[in-house]
């Protein structure tokens, strides 16, 4: 935690979408893909996609069952998506209430690599947290 270290040494453009109302997870995820994409080719500025899934739980790539306290039949008849990821990690639960951010970068461009960018953005939101009496 602390200070957030600068990131990147020249001004960039940010693009930030914040939705209204609830995304479906495989809305969302689509909308991650396709930026990607289009970032790659440099036919979009680096965006922030700011929004709220619907009920939904992720599954990566290495899961702790001891963390799944239900099966995918249950959750589902409580009205929650289940996906599995290609990310590595656990089980993670996003839902209405719960803002979501996922940055869509060229970390290349931006001449930082991507550990230094995810311990940026953890400094950053520690800090945030920390403003509101949150100690993270």
């Amino acid at each position: 935690g602390g200070r957030a270290r600068p990131m990147g040494r020249h001004p960039r453009t940010l693009l930030v979408r914040i939705f209204n109302g609830l995304v479906g997870y495989s809305d969302g995820l689509a909308m991650q893909e396709s930026l990607h994409a289009a970032r790659r080719l440099s036919l979009v500025y680096d965006t922030l996609l700011v929004l709220q899934h619907k009920h939904v739980y992720t599954i990566g790539k290495r899961p702790n069952e001891r963390n799944i306290l239900a099966d995918e039949d249950e959750l589902r008849a409580c009205g929650a998506e289940v996906h599995k990821t290609r990310r590595g990690g656990d089980v993670t639960y996003h839902g209405p209430g719960q803002f979501v951010m996922y940055p869509v970068v060229n970390l290349r461009e931006a001449k930082v690599g991507p550990r230094t960018y995810v311990e940026g953005l953890e400094d950053v939101m520690i800090d945030c947290a920390r403003g509101f009496g949150v100690q993270a």
